[in-house]
Formats: C-alpha cells, sequence, structure tokens
C-alpha cells in the first residue's frame, strides 16, 4: 500500500453521522471560521495579555488599533493565514464611532458597505489627511456639524 493511497473518500469523512459516514464537517470552512473567531476576538478584546503579544510581536496597523495584517515570510504560518483572512472579514464588520478618535475617516468600515477609500478614490487622491480620524474630519460648530476636509487643489463642479 503507497502512503498516498487513502481507505476512504474524504466525501465520506465530512458527510454527517446520521448518513452514515465519519461527520467531521468541512475542514477548511471550520478552519476559517476558528480562524475568524480569532479575528474577532482580536477587535473585542483589547485588554487581554494575547492581545498585546500580538501588537509587539507583529506590530501595529497605521490606525494604532488593529495589529499588522501585512504579511512577512517569517511570521509563523497560523498568524499569515489570519491575516490572509482579514481582508474577508473586513468587510463584514462595522465600527461604532463614539468620540471619532480612533476611527479613520477614509480607511475604516464606518459608512456603508465600504471604505471612503474605495467608493471615492478620486477624492481621496487628492485629500491632504489621508490618515485623519472622523473628529478631525467632523467639526462641531455652533451652527452644527461641519465637514473639514481639505484638498490640494479645488475641487471641479462634479467632484463637488
Amino acid at each position: 500500500m503507497d502512503k498516498n493511497d487513502h481507505l476512504v473518500k474524504w466525501e465520506d469523512v465530512c458527510r454527517p453521522r446520521h448518513m452514515g459516514d465519519l461527520g467531521m464537517g468541512r475542514i477548511k470552512e471550520k478552519n476559517m471560521a476558528l480562524m475568524g473567531k480569532w479575528l474577532w476576538r482580536f477587535s473585542t478584546e483589547g485588554d487581554a495579555l494575547w492581545y498585546s503579544t500580538i501588537f509587539h510581536k507583529y506590530g501595529y496597523h497605521s490606525n494604532g488599533r488593529d495589529s499588522n495584517f501585512q504579511t512577512s515570510t517569517s511570521w509563523s504560518l497560523l498568524w499569515k493565514n489570519i491575516c490572509h483572512l482579514y481582508s474577508l472579514f473586513l468587510p463584514f464588520t462595522k465600527f461604532a464611532i463614539g468620540n471619532g478618535l480612533s476611527i479613520k475617516f477614509w480607511k475604516d468600515f464606518w459608512w456603508g458597505e465600504a471604505t471612503l477609500t474605495s467608493l471615492y478614490p478620486r477624492l481621496f487622491s487628492i485629500s491632504t489627511r489621508k490618515e485623519a480620524a472622523i473628529a478631525e474630519i467632523l467639526l462641531n460648530s455652533p451652527n452644527g456639524l461641519s465637514w473639514n476636509l481639505i484638498f490640494s487643489r479645488e475641487l471641479y463642479d462634479w467632484e463637488a
């Protein structure tokens, strides 16, 4: 018997027990779900020891809140796989704005189903404050809320 020969088909391993098989389920989907759980825990357990360990080992994202999800060849395979899922996970998250100091105006998912960077790439390209938080852009004045967007040139009528 060759080491590549299998005694049971993978489909039989994955089918439910009530159908007479092993009932292990789809391992790839379960693995993605468990790694997604780590991403969720990472965003909700900011005081945990493992959270600060990840921050110190892999570095910080430019928003100061997330870990660095740009992978390096020297990182562990588990963290690389979790980082790969981050781009799939992020569109299903929403940020609570709160005081607006920790949410990036252009780069975080806080408005609609996409970042403002992807919705308005032309405006983002001429913005002078690409890393600004919402609190820096949305000002509370005696007349109410107002936008404080600063661009490197005057906007054309169709851009405004």
